[in-house]
């Protein structure tokens, strides 16, 4: 399962990549490719719990409204804010200590509007259904066993799903400082586990969803408007 989940991902952006850039090569390495990656992960996940719900019957992918109702909402809100302060200090916080700007993906307001409109409408669902629908409910299925924290719990394929996560994220050693690659690679583990902490407890993946698009979204609003200060 663990090569499963790398192959669906760079299977996204192996297709992406030449797709784009022999119908619109100069948005390539824009927002618009990981967009078309996303949906092609999107698309693979899926097949592969249309697939896997006919050999598993008993899995959970957890594609239901969560217990609860809508208790969920300001957590996920509170959450996702906290979050993307977390990614904001270890991405960007020693360039802005020494008053530098931060880099941002967004050139301009227009970009910034597809940027945001991919992490609101994309992220979420597409990495979430991979890692926490499809991945997570096999992976439980298989093998039903829990790791115990103190009086608490968390499947051990849970944990897994959380490595591969931060594995899925760790192209950032080819393109960031390794200090700063490295902390990418501790919060991703750490919010994969919360993002498996979360399904397990309300039984769906809408919170993980909105979480995660949310928190990248808000990076990314910060992001620019400290380029915009700083850079000044």
């Amino acid at each position: 399962m663990t090569a499963l989940g790398i192959a669906i991902v760079a299977a996204g952006f192996g297709l992406a990549w030449p797709l784009l850039a022999h119908f619109a090569p100069s948005l390539a390495e824009r927002w618009p490719l990981a967009a078309v990656a996303d949906v092609f992960e999107l698309c693979f996940a899926l097949t592969g719990v249309a697939i896997a719900r006919r050999r598993l019957p008993d899995a959970d992918f957890g594609l239901r409204w969560p217990r609860g109702g809508s208790a969920w909402i300001g957590g996920a809100i509170a959450w996702a804010v906290a979050l993307a302060g977390v990614m904001l200090v270890v991405d960007h916080g020693a360039g802005l200590l020494h008053g530098r700007a931060p880099e941002t993906t967004a050139h301009g307001a227009a970009d910034l509007t597809g940027w945001l409109a991919f992490n609101l409408l994309l992220v979420g669902p597409c990495e979430e259904l991979l890692f926490r629908g499809l991945l997570l409910g096999v992976l439980e299925a298989l093998s039903p066993s829990r790791v115990r924290f103190g009086t608490r719990s968390i499947s051990a394929a849970g944990i897994v799903v959380a490595l591969l996560f931060a594995v899925a994220h760790a192209r950032s050693f080819a393109i960031e400082a390794w200090p700063v690659a490295l902390g990418q690679q501790v919060y991703a583990f750490a919010f994969g586990l919360l993002y498996v902490w979360w399904r397990e407890r309300s039984g769906s993946l809408l919170m993980p969803v909105v979480v995660h698009g949310l928190s990248d979204a808000l990076e990314e609003v910060v992001l620019y408007a400290l380029a915009s200060i700083v850079g000044r």
